[in-house]
Formats: C-alpha cells, structure tokens, sequence
C-alpha cells in the first residue's frame, strides 16, 4: 500500500463509498478494487447467520494446527500460490 496516499490532505474521491464524520475524526471508506462491502446486520440471530460458516479468528485459542491442517484437501495443484489460496479462500 502506498502510505503517501492515505496521508495526502486531499484524497480522490473516486472510490470513496462511505464517510463516517465524528467530532473530531473522519473515516473514508476508500476501495478501488471493489473487494470488500459494508453490511447492516440488525439484531443478534443475523449476525450469528451472518458469521457461523467462517472459520475461527486466525489469532484465537481456537485456531490451531488442526484446523489449517483439515483444509489441506482444498490446495491447489502444484505450483500455485498455496499461501494466497489459504488466504483467499
């Protein structure tokens, strides 16, 4: 990432999808390629649809060996960038 980009005073407002405006901070949701999203989930039982088919957060006690080991089937064939993949899928 370019960080002179982000401490520009004026940034293009090309791919600004969102602002949020506080006190004394403004947040800009800046995304050219289009990758992520913003959800509005309303209640508890949304979220928790929302969320329970994703795998563990990488830095909890729950994430350990076995679990990265259990999507070894999922790996591309040789050659192929296997750490994107993981990433990525």
């Amino acid at each position: 990432t370019n960080s002179s980009f982000y401490s520009n005073p004026v940034l293009p407002k090309k791919h600004n999808h969102a602002e949020f405006i506080f006190d004394n901070l403004k947040v800009i949701y800046n995304d050219p390629r289009r990758f992520g999203f913003f959800e509005i989930i309303k209640n508890r039982q949304d979220l928790y649809k929302r969320f329970k088919l994703m795998g563990p957060e990488p830095f909890s006690d729950k994430f350990n060996c076995s679990i990265s080991c259990s999507t070894a089937h999922c790996v591309p064939s040789k050659g192929s960038n296997v750490t994107k993949y993981w990433i990525v899928a």
